[in-house]
């Protein structure tokens, strides 16, 4: 028995990138997104508060903008700006918009560095890292997976050709999974997603995809290893498919639910370093308003939170009235963010 009227779906895809997603569209035949855009409000220019999941999913969680730093202090994240610190905790988050902790869920297939069930002490929180994307996630400790990430990522990911970088870390993550098992683990992704979506007893849930984000290994044993696109486009189309079951599994209107499709930040590396400002998909879905809508003004999505807040307090209605509250947000690009 909930005691809610209205719940909200965060769903993040790891790196996913509105410039390349919407150029190649037709190229990909990722009907599933055009399908999802032609029944929700689509922000055109929305930006994260951060260049990677480190930066980004914590301030989009808490509702920070990004000029502030994250550290690790004897396993406790914290956020530092200026002369204020705040805890990376439940409490600090949109999560905490619930009327209650236990009408939260979450399923975290990402951010080494962000160790949701760990840092946000949730009971409905399934951690399927290991399964299907970073093997190393939860090996330690943060400062073990910190340092990893440091001496690993760091030190070669741009300095060598790509192709020789993704096989020294396919060796060094053990990445080697047969067919078999790759289509399981994401069938058991995919099934812990829709039982979470369709879970009448969650009023807020969460669910970070650990692609298109790189390795691409299960992407080609689901999609077809006689595939010719790049690791990255290959992604994509498993991201597609990935939103055919959410629409499928949001289609419920017994209860008035809002649903934010984005990404913690846009593509970095593809044949080569990606250094300039990238723009994220950052899509709503109100399932009782189909009327397409694009918001075409700069938006920074560590507002999120507010908007979460607004439409669980019965201050938005449709589309429109989220429009109409983007409109007089500041914004904040990449280029003045925190680059610790």
């Amino acid at each position: 028995n909930n005691t809610f009227d209205r719940r909200v779906n965060i769903i993040i895809f790891d790196e996913a990138d509105y410039d390349f997603i919407t150029l190649n569209t037709k190229k990909l035949k990722l009907n599933n997104f055009n399908k999802l855009m032609e029944k929700s409000l689509s922000f055109t220019n929305a930006y994260p508060p951060g260049k990677d999941t480190v930066q980004s999913i914590p301030n989009l969680l808490m509702g920070e903008d990004g000029t502030g730093t994250f550290s690790y202090d004897r396993k406790l994240v914290y956020f530092k700006k200026k002369h204020e610190k705040k805890n990376f905790t439940y409490e600090n988050t949109f999560l905490n918009l619930s009327k209650k902790r236990d009408n939260v869920g979450i399923i975290a297939g990402a951010g080494p560095q962000i160790i949701y069930c760990q840092y946000l002490k949730i009971s409905l929180c399934k951690d399927i890292s290991n399964d299907i994307s970073f093997k190393y996630i939860n090996l330690n400790g943060f400062e073990f997976v910190t340092s990893i990430i440091n001496s690993i990522f760091k030190s070669y990911l741009f300095d060598i050709e790509r192709q020789k970088t993704d096989i020294k870390l396919m060796r060094f993550l053990d990445k080697k999974k047969s067919k078999k098992d790759n289509v399981n683990l994401n069938k058991n992704l995919d099934t812990l997603a829709t039982k979470l979506l369709q879970n009448k007893n969650v009023e807020i849930a969460y669910i970070h995809y650990p692609y298109p984000h790189y390795p691409d290994h299960y992407a080609k044993e689901i999609l077809g290893s006689n595939l010719k696109q790049d690791w990255y486009s290959l992604n994509i189309m498993l991201m597609d498919k990935t939103i055919g079951n959410i629409l499928r599994s949001i289609d419920d209107k017994k209860i008035k639910t809002m649903t934010i499709i984005t990404s913690d930040h846009g593509l970095r590396f593809l044949k080569k370093e990606i250094k300039e400002i990238r723009r994220v998909p950052y899509i709503i879905n109100i399932n009782y308003d189909n009327k397409k809508l694009e918001f075409n003004k700069d938006f920074s999505t560590f507002h999120t939170k507010k908007i979460i807040q607004k439409f669980l307090n019965n201050e938005v209605i449709s589309y429109l009235d989220i429009a109409n509250i983007a409109k007089n947000l500041p914004v904040i690009k990449h280029n003045k963010l925190s680059t610790d």
